[in-house]
Parts: C-alpha cells; structure tokens; sequence
C-alpha cells in the first residue's frame, strides 16, 4: 500500500526511536517505495537494526563540545551561561564528568541547582567513585530524592510515560502518593517534562535507568520485582508460581490465547501487598467471540488493592471475599459481570466505579458500603434493568452515566441526600419512559441529558425540586407532547434542547434565564411570542436552510454571510463589553450538515490539523478574531465529542488555546463545525506578544469519527464591512424551516427545521468535565 501510493513521490520521512527490524520492513520497505529525491531518516539507539535493514549511510550524533556543554550546564544549575563566582572550577569538572552528553549535564545541573559549594565538592567527591557510566551518572540525581519521590519515578518510569498527566495523577493519588508535588520535583531535578501541557515526557535512558534499577533492587528475579510492565514477564511469573509480596504493581496489557486467567485462578494470591493492577486489551475493530466467564470464586483478587482497572475482565461477579478497605478507584468496562458483588461490599474508600459496556450487567449492587462513591459510570450496558434504591443515599456522588442502557426503564427516586450530584445522564436510553422522581432540593444538579429517551412528560414536582439545573436535554423524545406550566421555577436554566421532539405542541412560560433555545424539526410546535421577548435571548436571530450536499455550496455561502453578519462591529463589542462586565463568552460555534469545507475559507488542509504562517502586520487594530472549520463525520448512538487546539507560535506568554463541542449525532452523517474565536479571547488565553505562526488540530475522542479536512480565516472589519448590516440585524419571521446553529454567546434561538436526520444535540460547550469518570481508558491508562 505504501509503495503503490508513494513510488512516484518525493516524500521526507521520520521514523523514530526504531528498535525492531520489523518496523523498518513494514514502512520502510525498500528504495523503490518511494519517488527521486525522497529522504528517509531514522533514529535508533541500536545501530544493528541499521545494519540488518541496510541503510546506505549512518551517522552517530557528536557529544558536546566544551564550550556549548558548559552553557547548557550552567543553564540548569544558574539558569544563566556562565558559573557564579566562586563555581567555574566545579563547573569544569561537572562538566568534563558528564562528557558532553546533553542529558547527563542537564540532570547534574538540575541536581546541583542552589546547592553549596561545599555540597558540591561532596557530590563530585560522589561522582568520581561511579564508573562513569552514563545510568551511574543519572542515577545520582535518582538518589538524592525522598522515598515517596523515587516511587513516584518508578511508577511513571515503568508504566506512565506519554500519558496525560492529570489521569496520572489520580492513579498515584489513589495509590497514597504525593503527586502534585511529587511530579513537580521530578520536572525541576529534569527527570520529567510535561509535554504540550498535559502529557508526562520521560528520556528513554531515564526510563531504562528506572526498570535497572527495580530489576537491580530484585536480584533480577522477576517474582520479586516490585512492578511488573511487560506481559512476558507477568507469564513468566505465573507459570513458574513465582509470585511473591514484593510485587506492588502491575500493569499489562493482553490477548486472550497469551494470557488465559482460567489457567492460574490463584495468580494474585501470593501479591498481598499489590496495590495498583491495571490490565488492559488491545483495541480490537470487528465482531468478537464471546468470552468465557469465570465463577467470582475461580480469580482471587487482593484486598489490599488500592487502583483496580481490567478491561474484559471475565468474572461473573466479584467474590464475596473482596472486601478492598483501601480501594479508590474500580474500573472494570467490557466485563462479563452479570451483578458486581452479592449483598453488601464494604469498601469506605472507594470513590469512581467503571462498568461501562458491561453488556451481560443486570443490576446494580447495594450501594451502601460505599458512602464515599464519587462517580458512577454504567454507560452502554445494554442488559441493565435495575438500578438499586440505595443509589439514592450517596451524598457524595457527583455524577451519575447511564447513556446507552438500551433496556433501562426507571430509575429509584433521587433524593436530597444527593446533594453533590451535578451530572445526570440517560440519553440514549430508548426504553426508558418512566417519570424522573425528585423527593428534596437538588442544590448542585446542573445538567440533566434525556435525549431519544421514552418519556411522555415531566412532573412538576420534580420541576420544583431542579434550582440549579442549567442544561436540561430533551432531545429526540418522540414521545413528549408537552412541557410542565411551571417550567419558568428553573430559575438557573440557561440551554433548553428540545431539538426533535416531534409531538411538542407548545411552550410554557420559560426561565428568564434563558440563553439558548434549540427546537429544531419539532414540527409540531406552534409560534410563542413569549419566546421572543425572552431578555436573555439575544439578537441577531436567524432563519438557516439545510446544507446543500449537490456541491453549489450556497448554505454554505450563507453560513459565511451568518458569520459576518453575527460579527458586525456593533454586535461584536457589545458582546465583549459584556464578556468583560459579567464574565460571558464571546465565542460561538455553528454546526451544520455537509462534507465539504467551502472555498472561501483562505487556509486549508486535508486530514485533521493544519500550519499557517501569520502576516506580518496580522494582528492589527482591524482584526476581529479567527474563523476555525472542520469537516467531521460521525455515527449513530453516540456521544459525539470534537476539540480545537489552536498552538500559537512565537513570543507569547502561553501558547495554547482549545476549545470543544459535544453533541449526539442519532444517525450516520457528515457535519461542518464552525468555531469563532474572538480577539479578547485569543489574547485572554496566550497572552501578549508577537505570534508568527499558528497550528489547529482537531481532535475527536472516538475512533468511530473522523475529520476529513480543515480550514481558517482571519476575520477583519472590512470583511464585515461589506456585509449588509441590515442582514445582521434581522430576525425571526416566522418558526419556518431550518435552523442550524449553536452558540455560546451571544444567545440564541433555534425553532423548526425540515431535516428527517434529528441529531441529539446537548447544547453543551464546556469540556465535560463533569463527564470525568475517572477512569483510564485508551491513551488514558
């Protein structure tokens, strides 16, 4: 595939950190792969794979020389080119100890960093019993840290390298580590780096000095290993009935005819001591064979166990014996379990549960031996019909994920006592018709998503009960055919989605609050002057028609002309005096249905990221912000999430800025997703300073979506100039066809539509946390 579309182009190709033949063979190939011209560059720290594969020239890279290896040095121990006084002969012989290895001088320098003089004549004293051997040098920096420090290394050393550092965190956390702390040590001794802001960096010899040293500390015995990172290792130890108490950690991932749990049911038996197991499968695409199910009593697992996370684990429950008093987190997606536990498990510690796509999980277990439960993640267990009533008791509980439980049709009465819980989530749950019951105030319940689900109505009850409800999703429920009269007591009511709700008839009164309306394709709801004169709603309001597919692009000449309009001077600066005054956001996003990113956009890029050079004189009074796009496709019954990260580079003081949107999409299409980042808000997120260049990804968060391609522009005053301004300032004539669009400010309101295809859309723009289930998945851990 590779030669057959690269043969006949010159193409430069980087391929790094190369340490199998293989992974040349397969992308490599041979010269012919590739066009005239073409460079291949490959880096590898062993020189014999070169030689197998044979390249035609090798290079080794030189060490410093004396001069540049000082600089770098004095950089980490005075943050400046030159020693102080006093230092330049240490610093000399610093130097020529680490013998022009840029790593070595940086981890030294980073060591000796405010020390005494005496202090480093004692660590040179130290230097000069080593060999000089490159790990002996690392390792000095390794040694002077505090224990919990030097666990926390191992750890990420072993099995958290290139993962997000925040997912990370919580791993050490629930394990009793200092890691806030901790890893910011790490980054000052330049034993780690934070890598785009979220992602942990780790040197490969810093990682291999790492595992030398576990292997070291063991005897090179791996059943006495305190971590375990690869798969045959872990075999290795269970065949050979290895296993002992010193092994505290494990994490691996598997396929089933290499590791078959059935063969060893006592393989933790001997791991009392084990505090952190993670196992995980690889990504399999395609129908799979069923899995075989083990009894709860046939796999033993240690209660000392603090960070459970097995993806397919093939039990059937958890046994009666699992009583984990120092468990936080239990993560177990894609199991078998048909229940949880039997009766009542006593865990006081444990805060985030995960048995998503748990598709043989009937029911919920007893809830009240864990009052300290934070998050509660049942998503796409498709078998699940009862939810147990002492969920109702868990005051801690902060969210609750029920999306896609296709045989759910009611839920145990939320109480009061829940007074943590902000996120409540059944959309998605076709079967689920009962009445959503409130018995008391649910001070902190924010976002409640219903979409596609069977309900026919709401109890004014429970209306009452909502105070801080600010989202509320009623997308796709076909079945609604009216909205409770006392709809105006949710007082904190910001975005209503009643997209799809094709039996709607009307509207109550509404919240005041109110800042987005979207009732797209609710053919049967009649005009509400009320809605209009909504204060929080405001102008410009719009009537859209679909995107036309047939390639004349004139929708999508019209969302251009939208976009203008939206972005008159006077709409503009009104909506950033506002955002200076009462917090507001000045940016907006508009979504709409098509494949094709129209031509006006001046910057564009197949695939899902593209560079532009910025002008000079870019950023000039007259620039109003940038106008970001991407053609995405996405799939039924899911959750569709997509970011724009825009990396600005040059002199500024920060140089990110993301922004992402979430919506349902109900049936297969292609969309467009328009995102308007605003002057105020560039400069609120990176700062002051000259950026020359800038570079947007946009990511999707699910392998089942795609983005096909992407564009910018740079929005100035005279673009909006020559737009008419009365076209910016018109509005709704009547609740005729086709609205599609989404904002964040200024308000909106979305009403009608002719589009058979509904998408679920949640109207929500923040970056979910609240969706944050605490869990490890994918490149999470």
């Amino acid at each position: 595939m590779i030669k057959k579309r690269l043969c006949h182009k010159k193409v430069l190709l980087v391929i790094d950190d190369v340490d199998r033949l293989d992974q040349l063979d397969k992308l490599v190939g041979e010269q012919d792969w590739f066009g005239l011209g073409s460079w291949i560059i490959i880096t590898t720290r062993d020189e014999h794979v070169l030689v197998q594969h044979g390249v035609h020239k090798r290079y080794k890279p030189e060490v410093l020389n004396n001069e540049d290896a000082s600089k770098l040095f004095c950089l980490k121990a005075f943050k400046m080119e030159q020693p102080k006084e006093g230092y330049m002969q240490l610093s000399q012989e610093v130097v020529k100890y680490a013998n022009g290895l840029p790593l070595a001088l940086v981890t030294l320098g980073s060591f000796l960093v405010g020390r005494t003089i005496d202090e480093w004549k004692s660590a040179l004293k130290s230097f000069k019993k080593t060999k000089g051997d490159i790990f002996d040098i690392l390792k000095i920096s390794y040694d002077g840290l505090e224990e919990m420090w030097k666990e926390i290394f191992l750890d990420i050393a072993c099995f958290f390298r290139r993962r997000k550092k925040d997912q990370v965190i919580q791993i050490l956390e629930n394990c009793d580590f200092d890691a806030i702390i901790g890893i910011s040590v790490l980054v000052e001794r330049s034993l780690l780096t934070v890598d785009d802001g979220e992602y942990l960096g780790m040197h490969d010899l810093l990682a291999e000095m790492g595992q030398k040293i576990i292997r070291f500390e063991s005897g090179w015995n791996l059943g006495k290993q305190s971590r375990l990172w690869l798969t045959e290792d872990l075999l290795h130890v269970l065949k050979n009935n290895m296993a002992t108490d010193e092994i505290r950690a494990i994490v691996v991932k598997y396929e089933e005819e290499h590791l078959n749990f059935e063969e060893f049911p006592e393989m933790f038996s001997k791991m009392s001591n084990l505090r952190l197991l993670i196992i995980k499968k690889p990504l399999i695409i395609g129908k799979l064979d069923s899995p075989k199910v083990l009894n709860p009593g046939h796999l033993v697992i240690p209660n000392e166990l603090r960070h459970l996370s097995w993806e397919s684990c093939p039990l059937k429950c958890l046994a009666s014996s699992f009583q984990p008093k120092e468990l936080v987190q239990l993560g177990l997606p894609y199991g078998t379990f048909e229940y949880l536990w039997e009766g009542v498990m006593h865990s006081v510690k444990l805060k985030f549960i995960d048995l998503s796509f748990s598709e043989n999980l009937i029911r919920t277990p007893d809830f009240s031996g864990v009052p300290r439960l934070e998050g509660l993640n049942l998503s796409c267990c498709d078998s699940l019909v009862e939810i147990h009533p002492s969920i109702g008791q868990l005051s801690r509980l902060q969210y609750l994920k029920l999306d896609s439980c296709e045989s759910l049709t009611d839920l145990p009465s939320m109480s009061a006592e829940m007074q943590s819980l902000t996120l409540l989530d059944l959309s998605c749950c076709y079967n689920f018709s009962s009445i959503l019951k409130f018995t008391g105030i649910m001070k902190s319940l924010s976002k409640i998503y219903l979409g596609a689900a069977a309900i026919k109505k709401l109890a004014p009850s429970s209306i009452e009960c909502l105070t801080a409800l600010t989202l509320l999703d009623l997308s796709s429920c076909k079945n609604l055919e009216c909205l409770p009269s006392n709809m105006d007591d949710l007082r904190s009511l910001e975005t209503l989605i009643l997209r799809g709700c094709k039996k709607l008839k009307s509207l109550p009164r509404l919240p005041s609050t109110l800042r987005l309306i979207n009732a797209q394709c609710c053919f049967s709801l009649k005009p509400s002057p009320a809605l209009v004169k909504l204060s929080s709603l405001s102008q410009p309001l719009f009537r859209w028609l679909p995107y036309d597919e047939s390639g004349s692009g004139v929708a999508f000449t019209r969302l251009f002309r939208y976009l203008q309009g939206l972005l008159c001077r006077k709409t503009v600066y009104e909506t950033s005096s506002k955002r200076k005054e009462g917090g507001s956001i000045t940016e907006f996003q508009i979504t709409i249905h098509g494949f094709e990113i129209s031509s006006w956009l001046t910057h564009q890029s197949v695939g899902n990221s593209i560079s532009i050079e910025l002008p000079s004189n870019w950023c000039n009074s007259k620039w109003m912000g940038f106008a970001l796009c991407a053609s995405v496709s996405a799939c039924k019954g899911k959750r569709f999430g997509v970011g724009a990260r825009v990396t600005a580079l040059g002199d500024m003081t920060q140089n990110h800025y993301a922004s992402q949107l979430f919506n349902t999409f109900m049936h297969c299409e292609d969309i467009i997703w328009l995102l308007y980042l605003s002057r105020d808000d560039w400069f609120a997120a990176v700062g002051n300073g000259e950026c020359r260049k800038i570079k947007v990804i946009f990511e999707t968060y699910d392998l089942a979506f795609h983005v096909h391609e992407c564009g910018v522009n740079l929005v100035y005053e005279q673009d909006v100039d020559e737009f008419s301004q009365t076209n910016a300032q018109c509005l709704i004539e009547s609740f005729g066809k086709g609205f599609i669009s989404e904002f964040k400010q200024p308000s909106s309101l979305a009403i009608g539509g002719d589009d058979d295809d509904v998408d679920n859309d949640d109207g929500d723009d923040d970056d979910d946390d609240d969706d944050d289930d605490g869990d490890d998945d994918d490149d999470e851990l």
